[in-house]
């Protein structure tokens, strides 16, 4: 037996999350995408802390608060789409892991895409409003340079 065999890459769909109901949804359709094609979940945040001078809090009290509001987001957010998969008894069960950067979006996704190898992203769409654009320039920015399929969930199907 070869000792050196290398263990099979298994493929991770992204998922990005803006903390809204859009992403709750995308991240429900690529745990369903994520059972079908045996592939793991990353749940992905992408902020920016710069605070407004507006704004009373100090930049880093601003900055830390928005860390931790992402990452308490992303905590519960495993933890329910691990109990869909328990309530569903799957074949497949992926693991489902979370990263939360500051940064601007394009950037930290493309940092991701070198480091793990995922194969697809998904991604809610929204329009809560009549004026929310679906597709953001960072997220314009994504769609031209990156080579794996992107997926947009509709929030309402």
């Amino acid at each position: 037996m070869d000792t050196d065999e290398k263990q099979p890459v298994i493929n991770t769909i992204m998922v990005l999350t803006e903390m809204d109901k859009s992403a709750k949804i995308a991240a429900e359709y690529a745990l369903t995408l994520a059972q079908e094609l045996k592939t793991n979940i990353l749940l992905y945040n992408s902020f920016l802390s710069q605070s407004s001078p507006f704004e009373p809090m100090s930049g880093d009290t601003h900055a830390t608060t928005i860390i931790q509001n992402s990452y308490d987001y992303l905590e519960k957010e495993v933890k329910r789409l691990q109990g869909i998969l328990n309530s569903n008894q799957a074949s497949f069960n992926p693991h489902i892991f979370y990263l939360s950067e500051e940064g601007e979006l394009a950037d930290n996704i493309f940092q991701v895409l070198k480091k793990e190898s995922i194969m697809m992203i998904v991604k809610g769409g929204c329009f809560e409003h009549e004026e929310d654009d679906l597709l953001g320039i960072a997220f314009q920015t994504i769609l031209k340079k990156v080579r794996i399929p992107i997926l947009i969930v509709p929030e309402y199907r």
